[in-house]
């Protein structure tokens, strides 16, 4: 009897492993096929934002398939292949909103014959205008190696090439990067980071048909067009840009759909006024970055004191009309720049009107360090 007791606990536990096992095996072929993950960060910098997953989700945005052709494959160091899984979890969790229309294939670009390879090179580099390459020394069995990539990618659209995006910097020519430089991984770890904003904007860049035209006020002291230049440079792929001068004209902001004010010094007149908010009334984007106060550094610098001085445009009466009211001080902060005085015992002294921006949870700044903010400007932005 105590035979068989043993007997059969031997086949239960025999039996209970074998059923444990075989679980194992099943749900980890399920997950495999599955792409899920879980975001435990604090400021969720792993999971994508709600604006790209409503734009993934907008039906009426993708009248075609979107695809792409990355020429990120073949032999790469453990650096590039880091990046190039992080861009292919990146592609499968777009896809599990967008389904089919977006539909994407790595590319190993030095395959081939020698001509086939040259010829390639420069379809896709497009005389500096397509995909820059990067060159990579490395190290392996005591001798450097040197590595052509091509970290980019070519986007067709409704069976046209319409856009490239590159995924990481190319490099001069006699220049190349050192996979042993912590600066190249940390290079790489921000482009990981980056990998959701570059690649959604280059998408609304490659389906766009018409952009909407954005023009930069002048006439009443803005901010000139080097000062600006910048700004103009990055949405330039997404709108028109162009200057405008209203000039008492009713109709100057015809034909406009949004309207930046860049710090005016200057007043402006009832006329003027009456024509940005009748061009807010139909419908306009306004968009205005305003200094309430001047400070004039460079008496501070030779007095030690100095007093601010308010800049009267009147776009103030304008905005308090729209519910908006601006305060004539300047914000104090315990986190700031140090700013050079020279005629003060000590050089540098806290400057607590020059704030340290700190990190933050927008979408638009949450992955970078604090910022010194060079010029007070108030953002205001009427929809």
């Amino acid at each position: 009897m105590t035979t068989t007791k043993k007997n059969f606990k031997g086949i239960f536990n025999w039996t209970f492993l074998l059923i444990v096992i075989v679980g194992i095996i099943i749900v980890n072929i399920i997950f495999s096929f599955l792409n899920k993950r879980w975001d435990m960060t604090e400021d969720q910098r792993y999971s994508l934002s709600e604006g790209t997953e409503l734009f993934l989700q907008n039906d009426s945005v993708f009248t075609d398939r979107l695809s792409l052709k990355i020429y990120l494959a073949g032999n790469l160091p453990s650096e590039l292949k880091l990046f190039k899984n992080a861009l292919e979890d990146k592609l499968k969790e777009f896809r599990q909103i967008a389904g089919k229309k977006i539909e994407y294939q790595f590319v190993n670009p030095l395959t081939g014959t020698e001509q086939e390879q040259q010829e390639l090179f420069e379809t896709i580099y497009d005389k500096g205008k397509g995909i820059i390459p990067m060159d990579v020394t490395y190290m392996k069995d005591g001798a450097q190696n040197q590595l052509l990539i091509w970290p980019g990618a070519v986007i067709d659209y409704k069976g046209y090439t319409v856009n490239t995006v590159q995924l990481l910097p190319g490099t001069p020519p006699g220049k190349p990067y050192n996979l042993n430089d912590p600066a190249f991984g940390q290079m790489v770890q921000n482009a990981i980071n980056n990998l959701e904003y570059m690649l959604i904007s280059t998408f609304k860049r490659s389906i766009i048909e018409k952009r909407q035209r954005i023009a930069f006020l002048q006439g009443h002291g803005e901010l000139t067009f080097a000062e600006t230049q910048r700004a103009r440079a990055l949405i330039s792929p997404n709108y028109a840009i162009k200057d405008v001068t209203l000039n008492d004209s009713i109709g100057a902001l015809d034909g406009v759909d949004g309207l930046v004010i860049a710090r005016p010094r200057a007043p402006f007149s009832d006329k003027d006024l009456y024509i940005i908010d009748q061009f807010v009334m139909r419908g306009g984007r306004l968009m205005c970055f305003m200094d309430a106060l001047y400070l004039n550094e460079d008496s501070l610098d030779m007095k030690g004191t100095v007093h601010t001085v308010r800049y009267a445009t009147g776009l103030d009466k304008m905005l308090f009309d729209y519910g908006l009211k601006l305060n004539d001080n300047y914000v104090i902060d315990g986190n700031c720049a140090p700013k050079p005085v020279p005629l003060a015992k000590v050089s540098l002294i806290p400057w607590f009107f020059h704030v340290l921006a700190t990190p933050t949870s927008h979408p638009i700044a949450r992955n970078l360090e604090p910022l010194e903010t060079v010029v007070f400007l108030r953002m205001i932005m009427i929809q």
